[in-house]
């Protein structure tokens, strides 16, 4: 072995391989004879010929293309991966000419793997195509800024959107504090702040923190910012990653909002609880204040719903500043006309944008009302539709979320719910009410009686002692007679007083007319009228018709018709007019007399109470009068009287349509 092949031979990375013009070899080092055996499987020595170690005709083509340039004079380098069992090696073929006396008799293929080389690039060129990838489609803005100006030098295309620059131009010639707002949340100038963080991030090779920035237009957004040292060759500067945040802060505002929604319920809620009754209307008008003003709504208001007429009634209603209150104008609303607007059932409603509603009623009064965006939750109270709490957006359109809308059904069950109290409450108060004046009427009544039956009884132990003596006395007869009429009057009264107490809750309410209701009476009333010579004038058309209890209507007309035939006739006057007249409210009846008439200075106070008489001519037991307007009132209508002494009186029907 010659000196040059010992050489060769020592090389273990380095592969030698020297051919001739017919493609034999010249030379081989132990290397290359190694390489050939691994990829071709054939041990290769001096005068083979390299292109039978081929097997596939594509590559013995390839090298062959190779070997030609080579013996045509040309040196070059190509990359062939050869595969080495389950793994790709790369190699570097580099082709020279061999001269001899300026002819070439062959060339020659050093061989060099490259493998770890080619490994370490393709890794890099990955790592570079990842980082680009990465800072090109990245929704975060990223860019970087160095001193001394810390002007933004870089940026991803994210930055054009988020910033609403026009180019990368624009961008490039601006730092952070031109692409904030002169002043952060807390107080301090953006250009200081801004400095103070760059320094900070310098100094400690990263910092994170939350920053306002503002876009070109003008825009105000909440964002994240990653300020990174890079240390690169011998340069420094910070490559900045900036995160809008304006949805995670949306999304932390609105927790907040329905915690704080949350808490105001439950203080709220405590209020009905606790409140006493007659304080319940000026604590629901204080909570629609209180969460119309936190709802940012402009208008909050209750409907009660009529379920017999089938209409509602705006009973509650709270504006904020410069919006016109609508309470009076919303009155007997019918229900089937605004179906866009509530619901009888539990579903709520709410409309964004009141614009796009199709026209009808329901929008046309959303238009009246300058309403931009509205929301009604329906009251259920066991199961039915009893009304609705809602609120109107006026001055902005309002967004409200899913989570608002539960936290606003809440309180329209706490609405619901002090309803019912008050209702219970009320009719508990109500009971409590009539058993005390009951009680009371009942001990005054008590008195009355006891002591006329007493007289009564009295008179007539006198009377038959009397009688005992002179028994064929007549006048002791009659006297007893009127004695014994008088004390059934009181038996009667009682029975009477009795009967009404008990009735109201069993009588039932029918349509009655009032021209016949007082034709009865003045039938019964006919020998009086005739014997006092009475000019009698009744007006009352047959329209005119109530709902009543007939016994308490005759009963009033009778006591009243009496009462004037009684005290109303005099020698001086026989004038008795009975009229009515129709009005919003109802049907009013006049009785009106030019007797005795009433001293109301001194009976005004007294003058319905059991027991008063209001003549000293008077042989009654003060019932009349009393009745009268107990039974008036038990039908919802009320009694008024106008007289004076000598010159009569006039009794004024009120009654409910």
């Amino acid at each position: 072995m010659n000196l040059q092949e010992q050489i060769l031979d020592g090389y273990d990375t380095l592969i030698v391989i020297a051919l001739d013009t017919s493609y034999k070899i010249l030379t081989i080092n132990k290397s290359g004879v190694k390489l050939l055996k691994q990829m071709y499987g054939q041990e290769a020595k001096k005068g083979d010929c390299i292109l039978d170690l081929f097997k596939a005709p594509s590559s013995k083509s390839l090298a062959k293309s190779h070997f030609d340039r080579a013996l045509a004079g040309e040196s070059f380098t190509v990359t062939r991966p050869f595969e080495s069992g389950k793994i790709i090696r790369y190699y570097d073929i580099m082709y020279a000419p061999l001269l001899k006396n300026e002819e070439i008799y062959g060339f020659s293929a050093l061989v060099v793997d490259i493998t770890e080389k080619t490994k370490h690039e393709e890794e890099r060129v990955e790592a570079n195509e990842m980082y680009r990838r990465l800072f090109v489609t990245s929704k975060d803005a990223i860019m970087t800024l160095e001193p001394p100006s810390w002007k933004f030098t870089t940026g991803n295309e994210r930055i054009l959107e988020m910033f609403k620059v026009r180019d990368m131009a624009e961008w490039t010639s601006m730092g952070p504090w031109q692409v904030s707002p002169e002043v952060q949340p807390d107080g301090e100038l953006s250009s200081e702040k801004a400095k103070r963080m760059i320094q900070t991030a310098m100094t400690n090779g990263s910092h994170y923190f939350e920053w306002t920035h503002q876009r070109m237009n003008g825009e105000s957004f909440p964002a994240t910012v990653l300020l990174t040292r890079v240390n690169f060759s011998e340069r420094q500067f910070l490559q900045a990653t900036v995160r809008d945040i304006t949805k995670e802060k949306q999304v932390e505002h609105a927790l907040h909002a329905q915690a704080d929604l949350q808490k105001l319920l439950m203080k709220i809620s405590t209020q009905y609880i606790n409140a006493p009754l007659d304080q319940v209307e000026s604590i629901i008008q204080k909570s629609l204040e209180e969460l119309g003003d936190f709802v940012d709504a402009d208008r909050a208001y209750i409907f009660d719903y009529n379920p017999e007429e089938q209409t509602i009634d705006n009973t509650f209603e709270w504006c904020s500043e410069e919006v016109t209150p609508f309470i009076d104008k919303l009155q007997g609303l019918p229900l089937h006309t605004i179906p866009e607007l509530t619901y009888p059932d539990s579903r709520h409603v709410y409309i964004p944008d009141t614009s796009l509603m199709p026209e009808g009623p329901s929008k046309d009064i959303t238009i009246e009302q300058e309403i931009k965006s509205i929301l009604t939750v329906p009251l259920i109270q066991d199961g039915k539709y009893v009304g609705l709490v809602g609120f109107d957006s006026v001055k902005n359109h309002h967004t409200y979320t899913e989570k608002e809308i539960a936290l606003l059904r809440i309180f329209s069950n706490m609405l619901v719910n002090i309803k019912i109290r008050s209702e219970k409450e009320t009719e508990l108060a109500k009971l409590l009410s009539r058993t005390k004046d009951q009680n009371k009427r009942l001990k005054e009544f008590s008195y009355i009686t006891s002591h006329n039956m007493r007289a009564s009884v009295a008179n007539m132990i006198g009377l038959s002692q009397m009688i005992q003596v002179v028994p064929d006395n007549e006048d002791y007869l009659d006297m007893l007679k009127t004695t014994t009429q008088k004390l059934d009057n009181s038996i009667t009264n009682i029975n009477q007083l009795i009967n009404f107490e008990n009735g109201n809750d069993v009588l039932e309410k029918v349509d009655c007319n009032l021209s016949e209701a007082v034709q009865r009476v003045l039938k019964l009333t006919n020998q009086i009228i005739k014997k006092k010579e009475v000019d009698l004038h009744v007006n009352i058309d047959d329209f005119h018709v109530i709902k009543a209890f007939p016994a308490y209507l005759d009963s009033i007309f009778h006591n009243l018709i009496t009462n004037a035939l009684k005290y109303g006739i005099t020698d001086q006057s026989k004038k008795l007019d009975i009229y009515a007249s129709q009005e919003s409210a109802g049907t009013t009846v006049f009785i009106k007399d030019q007797g005795l008439g009433i001293d109301l200075n001194k009976y005004h106070e007294k003058m319905f109470k059991l027991g008063t008489r209001l003549h000293d001519t008077s042989d009654g037991q003060g019932l009349g009068l009393f009745m009268t307007k107990r039974h008036l009132e038990a039908m919802g209508g009320q009694i008024e009287v106008e007289s004076k002494v000598n010159q009569g009186t006039t009794f004024k029907l009120h009654f409910q349509n």
